[in-house]
């Protein structure tokens, strides 16, 4: 049923045996069925077991819109963590659109690291949606680093004085290891 044998070694009496043991679990709600393919003792037991639960239990899987239109990052570029909330969530990209309101449809917005400047229309349309009791998930930075080029670039989108107000700050600052150096690796063939 797709749970994968593991191999555990074990001590006994001055022996040493290796025994193919099956540590996975399965969740049935009603017809349907969830797989935990393996189970490690210090794996994330709980995390796995309740999101099997509630993928099974959750009939029709609230949305998510990933806000578009200001050159931020597409559904491709979020990889696993894209992957993770499929698992319990509608993502869909969003663009906004002038005055016109987000969707009641959208249990909450993800606006992930803009370039472009928002309009007011727009962060009064963020307003809007966090007044009727919607999520919103802000990503952003405001220094912009070109590696090749060992260059660092303030960038504003109007969204820090709209997170200031708001009570977030978000500093025009960036971490950067005085210490750290190239260092070469020897790789020996065989």
């Amino acid at each position: 049923k797709g749970i994968k044998p593991m191999l555990v070694g074990s001590r006994e009496r001055d022996q040493v045996t290796r025994q193919r043991v099956y540590m996975g679990a399965e969740i049935k709600i009603g017809d349907q069925t969830e797989v935990i393919s393996q189970i490690r003792p210090q794996g994330p037991l709980e995390y796995k077991l309740s999101s099997g639960i509630r993928k099974l239990s959750n009939t029709e899987k609230p949305k998510i819109a990933l806000l578009q239109g200001h050159d931020e990052v597409s559904k491709q570029d979020l990889g696993q963590a894209l992957r993770k909330l499929k698992v319990l969530y509608q993502v869909e990209p969003y663009t906004l659109k002038g005055s016109e309101p987000i969707p009641d449809q959208y249990r909450t917005a993800m606006l992930i690291h803009p370039k472009d400047s928002l309009t007011n229309a727009e962060l009064s349309q963020l307003d809007a949606f966090l007044a009727d009791g919607h999520g919103l998930f802000v990503a952003t930075d405001r220094v912009e680093s070109k590696l090749q080029q060992q260059q660092l670039m303030s960038q504003s989108t109007a969204l820090e004085d709209w997170l200031e107000g708001k009570g977030f700050t978000i500093p025009n600052e960036s971490l950067i290891d005085a210490e750290c150096g190239a260092i070469t690796v020897r790789q020996q063939v065989q």
